[in-house]
């Protein structure tokens, strides 16, 4: 949690002095706090040049933890902050509410990159992908013209307006406390810039949007609301764009920014109070997949041509996002690769018949496997890799071995048992092997008349409906308790 003597210190400081961020650091104090940013792309620029202040992949992984909270649940607000004589692009709002609504439609599966942060824990437990959509408001109040940054040029463009951290920090709060949004670690809120709208950490302007990051988040002293300030990635789409989009260009490319919100949005996850998930040259698990060396940013595609390429199906949605690191597999990653169930057992049973199920022959995905639980179909449930089950009455019952992996998420297969009485004369149910239907019972029928019946081994001699008959030898089994 942000010091308040920390931040007395800072803002008492005459000049107000925030240093512009080295190469490698990513995490930077602001006269209203420690801000943690997305740096722009290092190989970027028009002329085929870097940016003015583009970061360097210095980190040195894993994510270690520092002690703080993680986010258990993920409520997403958007406040587009646009008052007279600034707008947005047709279409580019609802596009980033549309996809906040798909990341909420998609909430505790495995599919997409905001499952990669839920390995991450805090001493309460996960943080989980559980996301929900908690509704968006159009901000037409004035930006502040004192007590905040000068206008500047970026990399691009110049840009005729700007706001501090300070300032976005107490227009979240005006905002949210208008709208009765909640305060605390359960919600994010998405301050969404239109184009030529400046920000900086400081009221020096000397660590900017488009001059030293593309995007960042922080949180409020006063009420630990978690927001991120979202500017106009469009307008630089060398440095802070993905330049795919799979969405189209009618939306004001809205794929260039949807991709900062998402490395945000992770961030914030793992490391809200800045205090919880990054290594030690501070980098968050978004950093460590940012202007990687072999181009591995965004991973491969899963569809889509040049220019149009996903990488994501979230919702009803294709999107273009960064990665996110992993300590699981220690890489970036896309996604969890899931683990896989495989149950072992019999396929047929007699009613009061003991059997054993396992679930030894799964296979672990990124997240390994932490448990495993079974459902038999008959009201009766069970835990650990494997389970000892009788059924009492016959049927045809659906068992399902459910693995849940270090994120908390579920991962199920099904099998069906046959619960019947043996045939009269037919051989015995197998208890074990995946394939445990047992082959009928061979038989070799004498001519009515014969006396001289020879069996094979394995059959005996046995009389059936008047006739002398080879039936298999039934062998007794033990159940396993």
């Amino acid at each position: 949690m942000r010091s308040k003597s920390l931040v007395a210190v800072l803002m008492a400081l005459a000049a107000l002095t925030v240093a512009a961020a080295p190469a490698g650091a990513v995490v930077v104090n602001s006269e209203g706090g420690r801000v943690s940013y997305l740096p722009l792309n290092e190989p970027m620029g028009v002329d085929g040049g870097a940016p003015v202040r583009s970061t360097l992949p210095s980190g040195e992984p894993p994510l270690e933890y520092h002690g703080g909270p993680v986010m258990h649940s993920q409520t997403a607000y958007a406040i587009f902050w646009a008052p007279s004589g600034y707008a947005f692009p047709a279409g580019y709002a609802s596009a980033i509410t549309g996809f906040l609504e798909n990341v909420a439609a998609d909430s505790g599966k495995a599919s997409n990159v905001y499952s990669v942060s839920a390995q991450y824990t805090d001493e309460t437990g996960h943080a989980s992908y559980i996301d929900s959509y908690g509704g968006a408001v159009d901000d037409t109040h004035a930006y502040p013209t004192s007590g905040t940054c000068p206008t500047y040029t970026g990399f691009v463009e110049t840009f005729t307006s700007c706001v501090s951290d300070q300032k976005m920090e107490a227009e979240v709060e005006l905002v949210a406390d208008a709208q009765g949004w909640p305060t605390g670690l359960g919600a994010e809120y998405y301050v969404v810039l239109p184009p030529h709208a400046g920000s900086c950490f400081d009221e020096a302007g000397t660590s900017c949007f488009d001059v030293d990051f593309c995007a960042y988040h922080s949180y409020t002293i006063a009420t630990e609301r978690i927001y991120s300030n979202i500017s106009y990635s469009p307008g630089d789409p060398f440095g802070c764009g993905v330049r795919e989009y799979p969405n189209g260009h009618a939306n004001g490319n809205v794929d260039d920014t949807l991709s900062s919100l998402s490395h945000e949005a992770n961030e914030s996850i793992t490391d809200p109070t800045l205090e919880a998930w990054y290594d030690e040259s501070g980098f968050e698990n978004g950093d460590e997949c940012r202007n990687t060396p072999f181009e591995e940013d965004y991973g491969t595609a899963l569809g889509g041509s040049s220019g149009k390429l996903f990488n994501q199906a979230v919702g009803g949605g294709h999107y273009y996002l960064q990665q996110e690191w992993s300590n699981d597999i220690f890489d970036c990653a896309q996604r969890v690769d899931p683990a896989t169930p495989v149950i072992d057992g019999p396929g047929r049973l007699a009613p009061g018949q003991a059997a054993v199920f396992t679930g030894g022959s799964s296979s672990s995905g990124s997240g390994g496997i932490a448990s495993y639980s079974w459902d038999f179909g008959d009201g009766t449930t069970a835990k650990g890799s494997s389970a000892s089950h009788t059924f009492a009455a016959p049927g045809v019952f659906t068992v399902t071995l459910t693995l849940d992996d270090d994120g908390g998420f579920h991962f199920s297969a099904t099998r069906q048992v046959t619960v019947a009485a043996p045939e009269p004369g037919g051989g015995g149910a197998s208890v074990s092997g995946a394939s445990s239907i047992p082959a009928p019972a061979l038989r070799a029928e004498a001519r009515p008349g014969s006396k001289g019946l020879k069996c094979k081994k394995g059959l005996r001699k046995a009389k059936k409906r008047g006739k002398t008959v080879c039936v298999k030898v039934r062998k007794k089994h033990r159940g396993h308790r």
